[in-house]
């Protein structure tokens, strides 16, 4: 494992250790993910599998339609010799959402198959992109992609394997759910490890908490959870887009018996967050009978702070 040897369990409460966090460079997809930045610039630890924390101590927002060989571009550019980086992004169980470059190239006279889907940033795609027996023509032809573009991505990949990057750690949906992904991930940054969570994970605009009546509050909203503090309660729900839609937003409302109850709340299920009440939020999503029953429509997050957290996320 990396240099961070934490004595924190997996599974146990994500509580800050002050002097034994890494330095991150956290890239950012904010077309996908626009409430990121706002959370993490409040809440700049985020745990990691299988103890710690990283820090995110620098920010680089990826461009709208960001597409894979950009993404190395940047890493490559903005990436520090020796640090640890994180990027947020769409993904599923084969690797990252986002296209592997702007447009598909196909040779004259080629017409694109039926139900044609172009290359992601995704395990299968970024092995041919490592593969010492894949030349540029037969890689260009495979990835439906030039061999200009090709060669572009891999003087990327070599720029960034020279930086020795500690760990590269996802946020992505579902991308810890294949080790074989993860590795692969792993290698193309040329990181010593790597992490993600194995399920749905997301970050969501919370409006001003109300305060007042906890439980009339929570009648009104038939799916919302409600957490008894030491002196107070607080209800939540979420509305918007269904939370288990991977390519979706949703939002995060909630309700406080009173402001000492708010700051208790939010120390419990953010012990990094400064400035108060968050209005951005992140979370992995999941319903009560499980991390992917369909069925339930009754959705529950779990927080950075909570004691299961962790237990979502893997690292190899």
């Amino acid at each position: 494992m990396g240099a961070d040897d934490s004595d924190v369990a997996p599974g146990a409460p994500n509580t800050l250790q002050p002097g034994r966090a890494r330095t991150t460079t956290v890239f950012i997809d904010v077309h996908a993910h626009p409430q990121a930045h706002p959370y993490y610039l409040l809440a700049p630890e985020e745990p990691i599998s299988p103890s710690g924390v990283l820090t995110l101590t620098r920010f680089v927002d990826l461009p709208a339609g960001v597409t894979g060989n950009v993404l190395l571009a940047m890493v490559a550019q903005h990436a520090k010799v020796g640090e640890d980086v994180m990027i947020v992004s769409h993904g599923n169980e084969r690797g990252l959402a986002m296209p592997l470059v702007p447009h598909p190239w196909f040779a004259p006279g080629v017409v694109p198959p039926p139900g044609f889907v172009p290359p992601r940033l995704q395990d299968e795609v970024v092995r041919v992109l490592l593969s010492p027996a894949m030349k540029g023509q037969e890689a260009a032809d495979v990835l439906f992609t030039t061999t200009a573009l090709v060669a572009d991505m891999r003087a990327s990949i070599k720029a960034i394997a020279a930086k020795k990057l500690g760990r590269v750690e996802l946020r992505a949906c579902n991308v810890g759910d294949s080790n074989d992904a993860l590795e692969t991930f792993r290698d193309l940054f040329g990181a010593a490890e790597a992490g993600a969570p194995t399920i749905y994970d997301s970050y969501a605009e919370a409006r001003p908490p109300m305060t007042g009546n906890v439980a009339a509050w929570a009648a009104r909203h038939a799916t919302s959870k409600i957490e008894q503090l030491t002196n107070g309660k607080v209800a939540h729900w979420a509305y918007g887009q269904d939370p288990r839609m991977a390519w979706e937003k949703f939002k995060f409302a909630w309700a406080v018996t009173d402001a000492k109850t708010e700051a208790e709340w939010t120390k419990l299920h953010f012990p990094a967050m400064t400035g108060g009440a968050p209005h951005s939020l992140h979370a992995f999503v999941m319903s009560d009978a499980g991390p992917f029953a369909a069925s339930d429509a009754h959705w529950r997050f779990v927080f950075p702070g909570d004691a299961e957290f962790r237990s979502y996320l893997t690292n190899v």
